[in-house]
């Protein structure tokens, strides 16, 4: 699965550290979406097609998997903990 690297945070914005381990202001969290696809049988080409998606929410909680790209540190959301700078 490809990721897509974080936007940049404006330059207006004092980030807080968040990685409990090197208090790096970014750290990924991974989180799940349900996609729902609607597809047929195509008998011509013996396969089935997608005719149809529907994309939920996406959406963690505090056991989502949380990693810092600084630091390579592990860990869950719940460990995240925002200090003010």
């Amino acid at each position: 699965m490809a990721t897509t690297p974080p936007e940049p945070l404006p330059h207006t914005t004092a980030a807080a550290p968040l990685c409990p381990a090197c208090g790096n202001p970014v750290v990924q969290i991974t989180a799940s979406v349900e996609v729902q696809y609607q597809v047929m049988y195509e008998s011509h080409k013996d396969e089935l097609s997608v005719i149809g998606e529907q994309i939920g929410d996406g959406c963690w909680d505090d056991r989502a998997p949380a990693t810092c790209p600084n630091c390579g540190w592990h860990g869950e959301a719940h460990a995240l903990q925002p200090k003010a700078p």
